[in-house]
């Protein structure tokens, strides 16, 4: 009997375009599977286990993924997306996600865990999508998977040795600046309060991931209308992050990102008036490694590891999950 034709192969939804492989060495690093293989709580998403501890998050648990056609869909567009085709790729995609119900919560997370977190490159790219959607049901889906996914970066056990880890939250606080303050959009206290989460970093160490995290979220509002000193809300941050400045043996590298905020800014540092909320605050200096002179016993065993310093693990700073 005469043989079937081969049947093609089936599109690898992961396997994103050269561009993006230039632009994220994290992303070249993704096995080739199907997206609903991905998302399906299978382990070995690349050597990072930055991202497997976001995939097996009880958010991303929670998430109904749609069928595989659906999925390898979503995918076949944002691979193909640029700056020219955004409004094309937008209406085949809102055409993707009206084709399911149950599509929004899903791509969102997809989005954020899969793409913003490791293609920061890109964010810009996707900004434009999210405004060429104009679906304000997405953008809180987004903004709420954001705000989730730094809050189980910063309970990772491994935040405090591991840099992907804290890479990831980096791109995520720079991410969560875009789509708020550089849009005009406050962030609200019910979702993050940026000083709680700095005086929280404090008191547990866990400055050296909290503090990029929060100076990547008021970088955007060097592009916008609103957030831009004097604006009150952002020189009361600036004010807490300069009282932390002149704390004695500050590591370098937190005081670069606060010196890189204020030129992001166009402030200068010594305008700023500090604060006086981290001196009523108690901090566990056995335990902490933010300091230079200060390291606990904590320092050692994370020195030998080859990772960054961290203290404790919480979130501190961030509002209830939205139900």
């Amino acid at each position: 009997p005469p043989q079937p034709p081969p049947q093609p192969p089936p599109f690898q939804a992961t396997n994103t375009s050269a561009q993006n492989t230039a632009a994220s060495p994290a992303a070249a690093e993704l096995p080739n599977m199907s997206m609903a293989s991905a998302l399906g709580g299978v382990g070995g998403f690349g050597r990072e286990g930055c991202i497997e501890t976001l995939m097996s998050s009880s958010a991303a648990a929670e998430v109904s993924p749609p069928p595989d056609f659906v999925q390898d869909r979503i995918g076949f567009v944002l691979n193909n997306m640029s700056a020219a085709n955004v409004p094309v790729k937008a209406a085949e995609l809102l055409q993707a996600l009206q084709s399911y119900e149950g599509a929004v919560p899903w791509f969102a997370n997809y989005l954020v865990v899969r793409r913003i977190a490791l293609e920061p490159n890109f964010h810009s790219l996707y900004v434009s999508l999210l405004e060429a959607l104009a679906l304000p049901r997405l953008y809180r889906a987004i903004l709420d998977s954001t705000l989730q996914n730094a809050r189980v970066l910063l309970s990772s056990p491994k935040i405090r040795s591991s840099s992907s880890e804290r890479s990831l939250l980096k791109n995520l606080g720079s991410w969560l600046g875009q789509i708020t303050l550089g849009r005009n959009k406050p962030v609200l206290m019910r979702d993050l309060d940026p000083k709680e989460l700095v005086c929280d970093a404090y008191e547990n160490g866990r400055l050296i991931a909290v503090v990029p995290f929060v100076c990547k979220v008021l970088d955007a509002g060097s592009s916008s209308r609103v957030f831009m000193p004097p604006n009150p809300w952002v020189m009361a941050l600036m004010s807490l992050l300069m009282e932390l400045y002149q704390v004695p043996d500050l590591k370098l590298n937190l005081k670069f990102e606060i010196e890189v905020l204020a030129k992001t800014l166009k402030v200068e540092l010594a305008d700023i008036h500090p604060t006086r909320k981290l001196v009523h605050r108690q901090q566990d200096r056995a335990q902490t490694c933010d300091f230079a002179n200060r390291a606990g016993p904590a320092a050692g065993s994370l020195s030998a590891a080859g990772g960054g310093a961290f203290g404790g693990i919480g979130g501190g700073g961030f509002g209830a999950a939205s139900a």
